[in-house]
């Protein structure tokens, strides 16, 4: 579409910033937008607003939170001696609709990627080696991604981890979860088998 309406124009060149959203489907969802009713849009827009203002990182684990401490680090039911390390918010949900894990989380916001310049301090490694310190675990389980960075991730965890505390117990999901798959897109019955036979 070559408008020359400025507030669709605009409408769409916002929507093209969020990720995976190119021109076309910016496009629609921008039309989509203007056949809605008038308070269904305030309604979007009110959520999206109340979002950014409300959500924050959990300052134990760095999922997000309305509140300091997410529910889940909250929960003293959970295993407090295990901790799941995971790449992404979206990781973590999908580990949790799986049901196949009770203990700790915690969230890096991303992998080790030397080429794009991120290395340990643009992650929250510092803050997650210094849980381990810290703290009495039993086992940490390092569920990033099964892709290059994710496995370059885990690989640097582990030294990290060993040279901290050598005899903690330090597992990877098996390999129920092909290369080059994102958690986030993982049914729960691969989850629970990767999670069960974790090495």
């Amino acid at each position: 579409m070559d408008t020359q309406i400025g507030s669709l124009e605009r409408l769409i060149s916002s929507l093209q910033q969020l990720p995976g959203i190119g021109r076309r489907s910016a496009e629609k969802l921008a039309l989509a937008v203007v056949n809605m009713p008038k308070q269904r849009v305030a309604d979007i827009a009110e959520s999206l607003v109340r979002v950014k203002n409300k959500i924050h990182l959990c300052r134990r684990c760095f999922n997000l939170s309305e509140d300091e401490v997410c529910s889940i680090c909250g929960d003293e039911r959970r295993n407090q001696h295990l901790l799941c390390v995971v790449e992404q918010p979206l990781d973590l949900w999908n580990l949790e609709k799986a049901k196949v894990y009770h203990g700790l989380y915690f969230v890096l916001h991303g992998h080790l990627n030397p080429l794009e310049n991120i290395g340990p301090e643009e992650l929250f490694i510092p803050q997650l080696l210094g849980r381990v310190q810290k703290e009495d675990f039993e086992e940490i389980i390092l569920a990033t991604n099964p892709t290059v960075e994710g496995e370059t991730t885990a690989m640097y965890l582990l030294r990290e981890i060993r040279r901290i505390k050598p005899h903690l117990k330090v597992s990877r999901l098996a390999r129920g979860l092909s290369m080059g798959s994102d958690i986030e897109y993982v049914d729960p019955m691969t989850l629970k088998n990767a999670f069960e036979n974790r090495k």
